[in-house]
């Protein structure tokens, strides 16, 4: 027998059992999850909260700083407030003023009843003409249209030391939410718009954490609500989170530029997906994620077809 023929029949041989084995790997791959590995960022729902005021000025006083706590309403900024606070000095003076010009008239409307109910039992009897009680009850009426005027005219003060208020309430900045400022922007002295909107500071609202990782458009139909995620932070893959896909958006989109990295590419057609982490997540001692921190995510998505 020639070797040529030696070699030909030696790799036939084992070659025959090579195909069986195949064949159970790839059906037992099969059984396997499969992953979806994407990237994603750390983030609250809704995301961070840009702060801004509500008229255009000077920053008069900053009153919080990076890392700070705030509750909802505290107050993180004044804005230079001192033309309304003068208008609502002369609003008040105003609304003042209409008050005690009401007094007079009432007074002089409770003489003319009273002349009135007089002259009434004098005309009844005869002892009083009758043109005398008619002065009076036209004195009357008409002291019934001032007070009427009157108090219109304290109405009309009232609306306009509450707009004056307003207006110098709208010269603070408030916090919307209870949450952390991550970013002050606001320094006093800066000039601050309305117009083309200035930012003062960056707010994560108190919020649970969350992660919100971009599928690209191949792999989104392996992902749905519910299912199983290991979420590994960028700079220390020893840890380790659990999680759960909370949320599968509904439309593809270009891949969005955030507020923490605005390089990313966004020619790339990518679905949202929203992870929540499951309870108990940061209470194994591993250290704290950050909002904006890079992770990785992996999906598993069930067995593949």
């Amino acid at each position: 027998m020639s070797p040529l023929v030696r070699c030909l029949l030696l790799l036939l041989a084992v070659a025959v059992p090579i195909a069986p084995i195949t064949q159970a790997a790839a059906q037992e791959a099969s059984r396997l999850p499969a992953v979806v590995v994407a990237r994603g960022l750390v983030d609250v729902d809704g995301g961070l909260i840009q702060i801004a005021a509500s008229r255009d000025g000077v920053v008069r006083e900053v009153l919080t700083e990076e890392g700070q706590s705030v509750k909802r309403d505290a107050v993180l900024a004044r804005i230079d407030d001192r033309i309304p606070k003068v208008q609502a000095s002369v609003a008040a003076a105003e609304l003042a003023q209409a008050r005690a010009a009401l007094k007079p008239v009432e007074l002089k409307h409770a003489a003319a009843a009273r002349e009135v109910r007089r002259l009434e039992a004098l005309v009844a009897s005869k002892a009083a003409a009758a043109k005398l009680l008619d002065t009076e009850r036209d004195l009357m009426a008409t002291t019934d249209a001032e007070i009427a005027h009157q108090r219109a005219a304290i109405a009309l003060a009232e609306a306009r030391l509450a707009a004056a208020e307003l207006e110098v309430e709208q010269r603070v900045v408030r916090a919307p939410l209870d949450g952390v400022i991550v970013r002050r922007l606001a320094r006093p002295g800066d000039g601050i718009s309305t117009l083309n909107v200035t930012t003062l500071f960056w707010m994560a609202p108190a919020l649970p954490l969350l992660v919100r990782a971009e599928i690209e458009e191949q792999s989104a139909s392996l992902v749905k609500e519910g299912q199983r995620v290991e979420i590994t932070p960028e700079p220390d893959e020893r840890q380790r989170f659990q999680g759960k896909v909370q949320r599968v958006g509904r439309a593809f989109a270009p891949r969005r530029t955030t507020v923490y990295d605005t390089r990313e590419r966004t020619d790339v057609r990518v679905i949202e997906v929203v992870i929540a982490f499951e309870p108990g997540s940061f209470e194994t001692g591993s250290a704290p994620l950050l909002l904006g921190q890079r992770v990785i995510v992996r999906i598993e998505s069930g067995g593949r077809s």
